[in-house]
């Protein structure tokens, strides 16, 4: 049975997977700066073709002012590229950050609550199993639970080992049947 907690707990390492690059993209796409780089670099490369076809030797004066407006287009895309950079690792950490503050504030408020239940009765003699029973249930102190903390932490590992996995030339490999080398 799967709870609702549960679920949070899969989904919340799946939105710091994925969470700050969506953010990047759309912070990009509204202040406008991916639009006006692209505009620069397709100014940059027509006036590179059209340099291309002047003989720097018959005609040097329009191949320098050609090669001045080349040079000052790059230096404007270069510092637009560099706030590029700046507004990427703003997005990138305050939805990092942003997604900390939600797992605390979840931690903190359902740290009482079970996400699971394990039937255990059956191996109440064993003693392993009955302090394996406390750990997985911390916060909460019953053998057969599992505690928020302990759910988000293996969920965050589980989820962040299969992307791993699925993203890797490994995986791609394995699928097609491919020797690894």
């Amino acid at each position: 049975m799967w709870t609702w907690l549960l679920i949070l707990c899969l989904t919340l390492p799946l939105c710091a997977r994925f969470l700050p690059s969506i953010c990047v993209h759309l912070w990009m796409h509204l202040k406008g700066r991916a639009r006006e780089a692209e505009d620069l670099m397709n100014e940059i490369k027509d006036l590179k073709d059209q340099q291309a076809e002047i003989s720097m030797v018959d005609e040097f004066a329009k191949h320098a002012k050609l090669n001045r407006k080349i040079n000052s287009k790059t230096a404007a895309l270069k510092t637009i590229q560099q706030t590029q950079i700046w507004i990427r690792w703003k997005a990138y950490y305050y939805a990092k950050i942003g997604l900390y503050v939600i797992s605390a504030v979840v931690l903190l408020v359902y740290r009482k609550e079970p996400v699971l239940f394990f039937d255990i009765s059956t191996y109440l003699d064993n003693s392993i199993v009955y302090i394996v029973g406390y750990i997985l249930s911390f916060p909460i102190g019953m053998p057969g639970a599992v505690g928020m903390p302990v759910a988000l932490f293996v969920c965050n590992r589980v989820v962040n080992q299969l992307l791993n996995f699925v993203t890797s030339d490994k995986s791609k490999q394995a699928l097609l049947h491919e020797p690894v080398e």
